[in-house]
């Protein structure tokens, strides 16, 4: 078994990891109650992108080890990568019930929330990962769209504010300080979010959309035509990218 296992490291040293999958599942075969086997073959699975191998090889280790909150979550980082969001939104809460304070779990189930139409949960389970990592960008990123989410712009603002400019955010922050402020009515205000977040994100089509927006309530058609053939062209784009 010790062989195998580090053949399975040759191969995949090698960039043979079709290879290294098929000696590690003999290593499985014979050593089938080591969840760490399991493990190393869901990752070989994720990074081929057979999640669907991936989560059979994760919940094989959860039978094992029940009580393993970290395959919990890596169950549920997988679920999420085919959509499966009610399934990922389980894996996460039995992670949680396991490791209730961990930030990287409270973070995940903050995004999965969020994709639930529950904002308002949401909001808590960002506040521990602040909390844990208050420097950390990302988190008041993630809190601010929690907080947008369920319609309390102020405190959205305020986290928006303390990440505007961060280039670990890039121009997510100008983007909803953009909506805020169109919705508000302050469409010049508005106007000057949206363009600085789309030269930090010029892929980033919803820029395009919300800035059209304020074309059309300034009575600008030509503009706002631009900004949506941009959006158009840009949602294409990406539609593409993401099946290839």
């Amino acid at each position: 078994t010790e062989s195998l296992r580090r053949l399975a490291i040759a191969y995949e040293e090698l960039q043979r990891p079709a290879d290294a999958r098929r000696t590690l599942e003999r290593v499985a075969v014979a050593d089938p109650n080591n969840t760490a086997h399991f493990l190393e073959l869901a990752r070989l699975a994720e990074a081929a992108k057979d999640y669907q191998g991936a989560l059979g090889y994760l919940a094989h280790a959860r039978d094992l080890k029940p009580n393993d909150a970290q395959i919990h979550f890596l169950f549920a980082e997988v679920a999420m990568e085919m959509d499966l969001v009610m399934q990922a939104r389980e894996s996460l809460r039995l992670a949680l019930k396991l490791d209730p304070n961990n930030p990287a779990y409270n973070y995940a189930m903050g995004f999965v929330t969020l994709q639930t139409h529950d904002a308002a949960s949401a909001t808590g389970y960002f506040q521990k990962f602040v909390a844990a990592y208050p420097e950390n960008p990302k988190g008041h990123y993630a809190l601010g769209i929690a907080y947008y989410a369920s319609g309390d712009y102020a405190k959205c603002k305020e986290e928006m504010h303390r990440v505007e400019g961060n280039p670990k955010t890039a121009g997510g922050p100008e983007y909803f300080l953009g909506r805020m402020a169109r919705q508000e009515g302050d469409l010049d205000g508005a106007a000057q979010h949206l363009r600085k977040s789309i030269q930090l994100m010029p892929d980033f089509s919803e820029s395009h959309t919300e800035l059209a927006r304020i074309w059309m309530e300034k009575g600008d058609l030509v503009r706002a035509h631009t900004e949506l053939d941009r959006a158009v062209q840009l949602d294409r784009k990406s539609t593409r990218l993401n099946s290839s």
